[in-house]
């Protein structure tokens, strides 16, 4: 005679729900790391754009009779590009979209920590003016050094 009971195969609810909780919380650490990652891509992507901005702007001295240079305004997050010994006046950076009334270069994931350092000029020769060793800018993402006599723009941790 056959047995009359019959063992339901299955999952119960106490163990669909623990799973259910586990791939909850897997995913929300997932999701927390990757947009800490986006930030930090963000963060160097301008780091690099800025560090292009800084060889642009040896670039130009090295090919001209005047000396270039990028002028940061730590206050508001933002740096333009000058020529000569007049810091003030602002030059469109090639590339950058920006309004047509300001020239000026807006950092929304980046920001200059240190305010010892609120420009960098560039002579005929490509090297910065006026430093007394590597010029050092420090940022909220990695340091740009620029050597002292050669001008060589890298990054640091």
């Amino acid at each position: 005679m056959k047995n009359s009971l019959k063992r339901n195969s299955g999952f119960t609810i106490i163990e669909v729900v623990a799973v259910l909780v586990i791939l909850g919380i897997i995913s929300a650490v997932t999701v927390s790391t990757i947009s800490i990652g986006i930030n930090d891509v963000k963060r160097d992507e301008e780091l690099n754009v800025l560090k292009a901005h800084l060889r642009y702007a040896q670039a130009r001295a090295m090919n001209s009779d005047f000396e270039w240079g990028i002028k940061f305004d730590t206050a508001n997050n933002k740096y333009w590009l000058f020529k000569g010994s007049d810091q003030s006046t602002q030059i469109r950076l090639p590339g950058e979209v920006i309004k047509v009334e300001d020239k000026l270069v807006t950092m929304s994931d980046l920001s200059i920590t240190d305010s010892d350092v609120d420009f960098v000029a560039f002579n005929t020769l490509g090297s910065p003016v006026d430093a007394d060793g590597n010029l050092t800018i420090k940022t909220s993402g990695k340091d740009i050094i620029i050597t002292e006599n050669t001008g060589f723009i890298y990054l640091i941790d």
